[in-house]
């Protein structure tokens, strides 16, 4: 479920005009144009499917806490000072009372 719904929001995200010109401007026009062919007829999620590793591991964390908290340290040593988080809804973080709370304060201490 955490897969889909992350594949729809960055087929949405991705595909979205100022995002699309930007990735354009940044000469990925043509890794993503797959993706735009899909999202263009409607297949947000297929649009998701379709995007390129290297788009997805580029600008967006994913993985455990610890691997979450790996890649903002990264971000933060090139010199990012704003982070803006999309938390996908896991079964762990809906299931649990406490566990966005506690997931974002132990990234928050990254």
């Amino acid at each position: 479920m955490a897969a889909l719904e992350t594949g729809r929001f960055l087929g949405w995200i991705t595909n979205q005009p100022p995002y699309c010109a930007f990735h354009a401007w940044l000469g990925r026009g043509e890794a993503l144009a797959q993706s735009r062919r899909r999202f263009d007829t409607g297949d947000v999620e297929g649009a998701g499917q379709a995007l390129p590793d290297e788009i997805v591991d580029g600008p967006w964390l994913h993985g455990t806490p610890d691997d979450c908290r790996q890649q903002i340290a990264a971000f933060r040593q090139t010199g990012v000072t704003s982070i803006l988080l999309y938390v996908a809804p896991t079964p762990e973080l809906v299931t649990g009372a406490d566990a966005l709370t506690d997931v974002l304060a132990y990234l928050a201490s990254s």
